[in-house]
């Protein structure tokens, strides 16, 4: 009898623990993002957007993700970066979930030009709304929809990077208006530029006014391409 109550006590024991395994992820991760430190990289079932823990110029190439994105060219670089970043901590929603820059070009050499439509990975005129939260990495919600990121108006700024950290006050490349759109010149010749005589506009991270995305209500507000600004990361719907 009391071999059998040793193995029910530790049937109990191990099933307890099991159970509350879920509990206890929680518990380590209260905003929802799961570190892929052990067991390989771990998923979400929300839509993260964060500010870059890095800053570069106006031709995205620097990045701590060089060897991988490098070898990709303007607003796909940094779509490349913001990937990774968002990989090596859990903000994923599957191994082919990607995130991508919010940066408008001028040329396409995409589906698109506009950051609204970039996002999507899908054509200018995208028009399409996605009825779901976007998070930053505190887990507070930003935008209650997809509009929302060209609404005017943000429920809290982006300032926090993919660490959870707040960098401090500084300023983002967008090239992209309060609506979404493409700020015509004023992307750093399609972010490949990183000299001081070509233009990208900018927005302020601290912000949650259409201030944001652009810094002025004319697309003149802008930074020369040969100063380090940061990026946002969007998930893509």
């Amino acid at each position: 009898m009391k071999v059998k109550a040793i193995v029910v006590l530790f049937s109990v024991i191990f099933l307890y623990r099991c159970n509350n395994l879920g509990l206890l992820d929680k518990l380590e991760n209260p905003g929802g993002i799961s570190s892929g430190a052990s067991g390989g990289e771990k998923f979400t079932a929300n839509n993260y957007v964060f500010v870059s823990s890095w800053t570069t110029l106006g031709d995205m190439a620097n990045n701590p993700y060089a060897a991988d994105c490098n070898g990709n060219t303007g607003a796909n670089r940094a779509d490349c970066a913001c990937s990774r970043a968002a990989a090596m901590r859990g903000l994923r929603k599957s191994s082919t979930h990607v995130f991508r820059a919010w940066l408008s070009v001028d040329a396409t050499p995409g589906p698109s030009k506009d950051a609204q439509c970039r996002v999507q990975g899908i054509g200018n005129g995208c028009g399409i709304n996605f009825p779901v939260t976007w998070y930053n990495t505190l887990g507070q919600a930003i935008v209650n929809d997809y509009n929302g990121f060209s609404s005017g108006a943000l429920l809290a700024a982006i300032r926090h990077d993919e660490f959870g950290v707040d960098q401090g006050a500084n300023l983002v490349w967008t090239g992209t208006l309060n609506t979404g759109l493409t700020a015509t010149g004023n992307d750093c010749s399609d972010w490949t530029d990183a000299t001081g005589g070509v233009p990208g506009s900018i927005g302020d991270r601290t912000l949650a006014t259409t201030l944001w995305t652009q810094t002025s209500p004319t697309p003149t507000a802008h930074q020369l391409c040969n100063t380090a600004q940061r990026i946002y990361c969007v998930a893509a719907p």
